[in-house]
């Protein structure tokens, strides 16, 4: 029997439930600990949610993963995309009112590269932690990184500008071409007037900047000065491409305090603004040719300051105000007694100054004063007199009137320069004119009591008499004029001091002096040229004669009727003799010159005579001496004076062509006479030219003689008056009968020459038409030239042309009765395809320019006894024309 099994019950858990119980506990560790590690949800709103993966995008901090974007939605109330995101316990406290977030992608530029490491790794959410105590779950991201907190250490300063241009937020800080800060945002200041820049300064660089430090704008490159000295500034290539800005502290104020946060600096538009800081204001009648931020303020080649700004005033001149900064060792200058002027260029008859503005343009210059400070001015109209710097010593001279002397006017002793006026104004009773002179220490004994000042019209006067001797001045003095004076050989030389207290005068010409001052009179003799234009003379103008200098211009003055201007001379004793009432004065200054093909002819009475001109005479006959004071006419030149004795014919032209004064009349070659002048016919459409001809030309000029103009002609044949082409044209005559003349209308071309005025044998021809014939077109015997074409015209029924051909002597025996005339232009090709070309040509000559050809038969017949032959032009030979072989003997004693 088997036993029966017993069932104890046991006490307690069963082993079972071991497993349940340690998973269950397992689980409720996760819990506990997924709890407590469980990120802060918050959301955050984007316009644009480029770059951005659910699962994988991260919020990082400083480097650091903080979160993860976990779902993307849009919200599309709003057009925006809605980011949710699991932040971290750790960083809860970052989650305030003012944390900001922002998209970081790869950002590749001209001015930067920024975000390079998301390239592999992918955008990213960048966060800036707020100040705030207010927790926030809810955030709107930006679209570009925020501006450095104003709580990062370092230093925080706001730039105040008229305008952004260039800067932009990223521009970075430099000093010495280091970074050492950034813009960190920009704005408009309240009342949008100006542009507010932030900067932040890092912390190592922050004691750079002082209370008096300036700002600039660094565009890259800065170029500044004036073409002769231009400087040029690269800060760098970040600059350069996104611009920024430049800091720098005058070397005075290194040691002023350090800048404080949130201090406001002004932004200059360049470095070279940025150097002066010293405030001063110029007050002008106009800002012409002041420029803001470019003219300059300068002493002496040294820059002194900068033109800021220009403002208008509201006063009754309606002037304008310069704001000047000024560089601070400038300072000094802030005196009341400083004074201000503008330089420009200046371009008179007594030179050219300051030629280097018209480049670099007006600038602001200044005489440094004293007394107590003063900053606001007002310009001077005109330089004050500025004393030279060199050694020397003031002279007052009084004048009756100051006109022609200038500041800065030479003062001369015999040519050389020895002082310079200072100053012309007016003296206490507004009487006369004070002139201020500067004579140079080593020709202060050049003055004594007894030295004569006169003023200058160009030309100093070389008196050349009685122990006084001066020269002629240079070609300077004539542009610029000034004062001059003498002193006697036989004054006694005094110190400088003795002649402070002399009133010297000032005469208004050497002539005035001479005939004032005993010292300067002399004997010899005076007289007077009178004439319309006075052109280059000057008191002093030589006169010669022979090529001799034998006197001087000692003075103009108008005529009684004001219509003429009088010049008074001096001629030296030894040289009175030279003048009689035949004398004639003519103008010889500068050179003339004179041409034809045979050669040049340069005419000049010396070196001095080109540069300050002079007066030529020449007395043709030995008459008695003149009385003084006799007045002669002054003729423009030498030839004008010779031309009183030759007649004057008039010639009406329909144009002058290129006829001009002196042109050349001629007869046969031989020159007779020239063009005195040119002027308009009373109908204002005809030239009428005057003619200068020689006396015992006179008998050619008669009612019928004929004048024309020869020019330069240029053909297929050749160029007739090749010397045309480089000398200009002539007038021909052709002497005619009748009365004597002096009045001519011109020909429009040359006569055509007739029977009536040529030589030799004389033959009509009579054509259907005239070919490639004119007038000089030859005549050939056997391709030798024995005549020419003189004329051609209609027939009187006009149904051909009769040509006029003119033989020489020596072969009018070969034009018989029965001779033959042909067209010999061009060439005669003859032959065919198997007998070959035959080319006849007359000449070359006759293909260029045609011609005719003549043939005279076997059994000629002498001709009759009539004055005029006429033959048939044939147009081209026979054939049996070109085999006659006739016996014909020329006249005698030619071939």
């Amino acid at each position: 029997m088997e036993p029966i099994p017993e069932f104890k019950k046991r006490k307690g858990i069963s082993p079972v439930w071991i497993l349940p119980i340690i998973a269950l506990c397992i689980s409720g560790w996760i819990a506990y600990t997924s709890y407590q590690n469980a990120g802060i949800g918050i959301v955050i709103f984007f316009d644009d949610a480029s770059g951005i993966t659910p699962g994988k995008t991260q919020i990082i901090y400083r480097g650091i993963p903080i979160g993860q974007i976990s779902r993307l939605e849009p919200d599309l109330d709003n057009r925006r995309i809605k980011a949710l995101a699991e932040i971290d316990k750790t960083a809860a406290g970052l989650l305030v009112e003012d944390t900001r977030f922002w998209i970081v992608k790869p950002e590749i530029s001209a001015a930067s590269v920024q975000g390079l490491d998301t390239l592999l790794s992918g955008s990213y959410i960048g966060i800036q932690p707020g100040t705030s105590s207010d927790p926030e779950e809810t955030f709107t991201g930006l679209s570009s990184p925020p501006p450095i907190p104003a709580e990062t250490p370092g230093l925080h300063v706001k730039l105040r500008a008229e305008e952004l241009g260039s800067v932009q937020t990223g521009s970075g800080i430099y000093f010495r071409n280091i970074r050492i800060g950034s813009v960190t945002n920009v704005e408009l200041e309240q009342g949008n007037d100006f542009v507010i820049i932030n900067i932040y300064i890092k912390p190592d660089y922050a004691h750079l900047v002082k209370e008096d430090s300036r700002f600039s704008k660094a565009g890259g490159i800065n170029i500044s000065g004036k073409l002769t000295n231009l400087e040029v500034q690269i800060e760098s290539l970040a600059s350069l491409l996104k611009g920024g800005i430049v800091l720098f502290t005058p070397e005075v104020f290194k040691d002023s305090k350090p800048a404080q946060n949130r201090q406001v600096f002004p932004l200059y538009e360049n470095i070279e603004s940025a150097r002066y800081g010293i405030p001063m204001t110029l007050q002008l009648a106009s800002s012409t040719g002041i420029t803001e931020g470019e003219t300059q303020v300068i002493y002496r080649g040294l820059v002194a300051g900068i033109v800021e700004k220009i403002e208008f005033n509201e006063d009754e001149r309606h002037s304008v105000t310069a704001h000047i900064m000024l560089d601070p060792r400038a300072e000094r200058i802030l005196r009341s007694t400083t004074e201000f002027w503008i330089v420009r260029p200046e371009i008179s008859l007594e030179g050219m100054e300051n030629l280097d503005t018209i480049l670099s343009g007006p600038y602001i210059t200044f005489l440094p004063g004293d007394g107590p400070f003063k900053k606001n001015f007002e310009i001077l109209p005109e330089p004050p007199p500025l004393r030279p710097l060199r050694p020397g010593s003031e002279l007052l001279l009084s004048a009756a009137k100051s006109h022609s002397i200038n500041k800065g006017a030479p003062v001369k002793y015999k040519e050389k320069k020895v002082g310079e006026v200072l100053d012309v104004g007016f003296d206490d009773d507004f009487d006369k004119s004070e002139i201020l002179i500067f004579i140079y220490e080593q020709y202060e004994e050049l003055v004594q009591p007894s030295s004569v000042f006169w003023k200058e019209g160009g030309i100093t006067f070389d008196a050349g008499f009685s122990g006084v001797h001066l020269q002629t001045d240079s070609l300077n003095a004539v542009l610029n004029g000034g004062i001059s004076f003498i002193t006697p050989k036989t004054a006694a030389a005094t110190s400088p001091d003795k002649t402070d207290n002399i009133n010297f005068s000032v005469y208004e010409s050497y002539a005035e002096a001479v005939r004032e001052s005993p010292l300067l009179q002399s004997d010899g003799y005076h007289f007077q040229l009178k004439t319309d234009n006075p052109e280059s003379f000057k008191v002093g103008t030589p006169l010669y004669y022979q090529k001799i200098e034998v006197g001087k211009v000692t003075g103009f003055r108008l005529s009684a009727d004001n219509h003429t201007t009088i010049i008074d001379c001096f001629l030296e004793k030894q040289y009175a003799g030279t003048v009689n009432s035949s004398s004639r004065f003519y103008n010889i200054s500068g050179i003339t010159v004179k041409g034809s093909l045979s050669g040049f002819t340069v005419a000049a009475q010396s070196l001095q005579s080109i540069v300050t001109g002079g007066i030529g005479y020449f007395t043709p006959l030995r008459n008695a001496l003149p009385q003084k004071n006799d007045i002669f006419p002054l003729y423009a030149d030498r030839s004008a004076a010779e031309d009183i004795d030759k007649i004057t014919v008039s010639v009406r032209f329909r144009e002058s062509g290129d006829l001009r004064k002196d042109s050349p009349v001629r007869y046969k070659g031989v020159e007779i006479g020239h063009v005195s002048d040119l002027s308009f016919a009373e109908n204002m459409n005809d030239i009428i030219v005057r003619l200068s001809i020689d006396k015992e030309a006179e008998s050619f000029f008669r009612s019928r003689t004929m004048i024309w103009t020869e020019k330069a002609e240029m053909s297929l044949s050749g160029i007739r008056n090749l010397k045309n082409v480089l000398f200009g044209s002539y007038l021909s005559i052709l002497p005619g009968s009748g009365n004597l003349s002096k009045e001519f209308i011109a020909l429009s071309e040359p006569p055509s020459f007739t029977v009536e005025n040529t030589a030799g044998l004389h033959v009509i021809l009579e054509s259907k038409h005239l070919g490639s014939l004119k007038i000089d077109s030859p005549v050939f015997y056997r391709q030798v030239k024995i005549g020419k074409v003189v004329s051609y015209k209609l027939s009187d029924t006009f149904r051909s042309v009769f040509i006029h051909l003119n033989i020489e002597d020596p072969y009018r025996p070969l034009i018989r009765e029965n001779t033959k005339f042909w067209k010999a232009s061009g060439a005669r090709i003859e032959g065919g395809l198997f007998s070959g070309l035959s080319v006849s040509i007359e000449s070359l000559e006759a293909l260029l320019a045609g011609g005719i050809a003549v043939a005279t038969p076997n059994n000629s017949r002498m001709l009759s006894g009539s004055e005029k032959y006429h033959f048939t032009l044939h147009d081209q030979a026979e054939k049996e024309w070109l085999d006659w072989q006739p016996e014909i003997k020329l006249v005698e004693g030619e071939e």
